[in-house]
Formats: structure tokens, C-alpha cells, sequence
């Protein structure tokens, strides 16, 4: 047996005291035995993408990528580190509003239910910033010796987005805090979450603030923009890991990209061919890895023509994606319309009500699409 199977082995089945934090509790419950279980257990159902690491813990970039189990005990605690100082994670314990839970480089436990009788509770564990930010390692759960885990059951329905900062829900979270900072993302408040919502599908939100089909927002082209960070399970370029698509075959893919190729503070709009060639070969890469799907493409909810009429945004990049299906020239690929939505006075990025609007938009869009 390998070792790294071993080791998740003799996790799950000896027990341990609880690791003492700031915030454990006080009460009986931390003289009691406990169990320790990885976050790659199989009694928990993960939604987003994942690294597994040899320890049984996962390792997260990607917003929304969620664990969902259902409890049944009387104590369980979250064990969690990330890369930086700006990765928080969001806890839903049976529906109820969630705790958000910051994180550090050091190990931390944070107790979430600790009852002196039996409880049952549904429990969703939510990644809630993006790769750039800080990447999170969820090690696992303590829980005690006599309760239970089982895996959710997700629905049948999957959906894959690939898009920018507005898919990973920038803007979506809490706006009165300095931008740039981690609260201003809410992957569960962001369109996508919720049209997946809306038509009872599982959702993986693959995406990268800044980052567009050929180039960011900056103009720089070797950044790993779409077409490479769609490959990667973790999206650093520094040190990419490689995502393997049989994992997970949606069916049904939004592709939301273009808002910064075409960013006015770079210059000229990207040129035709360039742009719709890249188009061309990103969908040819979808279809191959992905045959059974459907693909639908949409140019966003940040690009307008009003902000410069010279360099129409979003005339042309309408034009350049109904281009690249016409030349792809594949059934079961569609133009998606999207709203122009206009952030607010602090920032362009589309609020948490705005997402809300987006969302009812494309779910009946791809609702319709689907015959969901």
C-alpha cells in the first residue's frame, strides 16, 4: 500500500487530541478523543477545482471550489492554512448565514460545532478569494470519535466558467473595505454560483483577475492568460499545476472573456485576426477535452461602447466572438448576450445586486439553451 494512503489511514482511524488555537473551545469537548479527517476524504463531496497533496490535503486557487458534507455528531473543527494573509473561507452550517474564517501561513483550528448532545447539520466549506491573492491548503476536520460524515449528493447537471475578475466575483463581497482586498470577493454572492443555482448544476469558476484570451489587462501577453490557466488546477505560472479534465466533463461551458483585451487604458482594440484566431483554437481545445458540451460564449458585463465611442468595446467584441463561432464552424457553440453593468462610484467591477441581475439574465438564457 503506498504511503501516502497509510498515512490517511492511520488519520482517520486513531484518535487525537485537538491542536489548541485561539480559537478552540474551552469546554469538555477538548478532553474528549477525537479524529482527524484529510480534506481529501471521500466522505466529503468537493466542488471547483483541487490539488490533491500526499498529506490528504487540499490545495485551492480557483474561488467557489467548495467542500459540502453532512454532520452528525457533537464536535467538529477546521484545521487550514494559505500562502499569504489574504485568503478567508466561507462556512455554512444548515443554511444559516456563513462564517467567514481569515486564514495564515500557520496551521490554524477553528471550532464550528461544539454541542453536548447529537446535532445533524449540512456544512459547506467555500473558498473565497482567487489565486493572485493567496492560495489555501484545507488539511481537514477534527471531529469526535462517534460522529459521522457523509458526502452530499451534488446534482447530476455540471457547469464550467471560464472568465476574468468578474467571474471570480470581484466586486461581488463587501465593497466598503479597501480595494484589492479580500473581502471584496464572494464567489456564493457571484453570477455564476448563482446561475448554477438557478439551474440546479454543479459549477467550477476557472478564472484570473486581469487575465483575458491573448493578453491582460495591461497588455502583457505571458502572464498565462485563458487559454493556459484553463489547463492548471492551480493557476500560478510560477509553478503551474496541471489539471486533469476527465475529472470532470461539464455539461454545459461560459466562456466570459475579452474585458481586458480590449482595457482602453492599453490602446487600440486588439486586432481581428489575432483575436478570433486565438478564439478559434481556445474553443478547438474545448471541444477536445470536453466533447460532449455545450459551449456558449459572451462578452461580459463590464465592456460598453459609451466610455469611448471611438473604440466601441463592446460592438466589436460582439462582432469578434459571433467571428470565431461562424469560423469554428462546430454545432452546439452560442453567442450569449450579455448586460452592460456599470460597478459603482468606487469601482466598474459589477456589484453584488448587479451580479444577482446578471445572474437572472444568463439563467434564462442558458436555461432555454439547455432545456434546463
Amino acid at each position: 500500500m503506498p504511503l501516502k494512503y497509510v498515512r490517511r489511514l492511520l488519520w482517520g482511524l486513531a484518535p487525537l487530541t485537538l491542536i489548541a488555537c485561539q480559537t478552540a473551545s474551552n469546554s469538555a469537548a477538548n478532553t474528549m478523543n477525537h479524529r482527524f479527517i484529510p480534506a481529501d476524504s471521500d466522505r466529503f463531496a468537493l466542488e471547483g477545482r483541487a490539488q490533491p497533496l500526499d498529506s490528504g490535503a487540499l490545495h485551492i486557487g480557483y474561488p467557489g471550489v467548495t467542500l459540502h458534507t453532512d454532520f452528525e455528531g457533537r464536535y467538529l473543527a477546521l484545521r487550514a492554512h494559505s500562502s499569504g494573509q489574504q485568503s478567508y473561507l466561507g462556512v455554512t452550517i444548515a443554511g444559516q448565514p456563513p462564517r467567514v474564517l481569515k486564514l495564515k501561513p500557520t496551521s490554524q483550528e477553528w471550532v464550528l460545532i461544539d454541542s453536548d448532545k447529537k446535532v445533524s447539520r449540512r456544512v459547506e466549506i467555500t473558498h473565497r478569494g482567487e489565486t493572485w491573492l493567496s492560495q489555501v491548503t484545507l488539511e481537514g476536520v477534527t471531529i469526535n470519535a462517534n460522529a459521522a460524515l457523509e458526502p452530499v449528493k451534488l446534482p447530476s447537471r455540471k457547469m464550467l466558467l471560464v472568465g476574468d475578475s468578474v467571474t471570480c466575483s470581484y466586486g461581488a463581497g463587501d465593497r466598503e473595505t479597501p480595494l484589492n482586498t479580500a473581502p471584496w470577493w464572494d464567489p456564493k454572492a457571484s453570477y455564476g454560483m448563482k446561475v448554477a443555482e438557478a439551474l440546479d448544476a454543479q459549477v467550477h469558476l476557472v478564472c484570473y483577475g486581469g487575465r483575458g484570451l491573448t493578453r491582460s489587462w495591461n497588455g502583457n501577453r505571458d502572464e498565462g492568460n485563458a487559454p493556459e490557466f484553463f489547463e492548471w488546477a492551480i493557476a500560478n505560472k510560477a509553478s503551474p499545476v496541471e489539471w486533469e479534465h476527465t475529472r470532470y466533463q461539464p455539461d454545459l461551458i461560459l466562456v466570459s472573456l475579452g474585458t481586458n483585451d480590449f482595457s482602453l487604458g492599453i490602446g487600440p482594440l486588439p486586432e481581428r485576426e489575432g483575436f478570433v484566431g486565438a478564439y478559434v483554437d481556445f474553443l478547438v481545445r474545448l471541444r477536445a477535452v470536453h466533447p460532449g458540451a455545450t459551449i456558449a460564449l459572451t462578452e461580459g458585463a463590464i465592456v460598453n461602447d459609451e466610455e469611448d465611442p471611438e473604440r466601441p468595446q463592446k460592438t466589436v467584441l460582439r462582432q469578434y466572438i459571433t467571428d470565431a463561432i461562424e469560423r469554428f464552424g462546430q454545432p452546439d457553440v452560442h453567442f450569449i448576450p450579455a448586460t452592460h453593468y456599470p460597478g459603482d462610484e468606487r469601482d466598474g467591477h459589477p456589484t453584488g445586486p448587479q451580479h444577482a441581475a446578471m445572474a437572472e439574465d444568463l439563467s434564462r438564457q442558458l436555461g432555454k439553451l439547455m432545456d434546463w
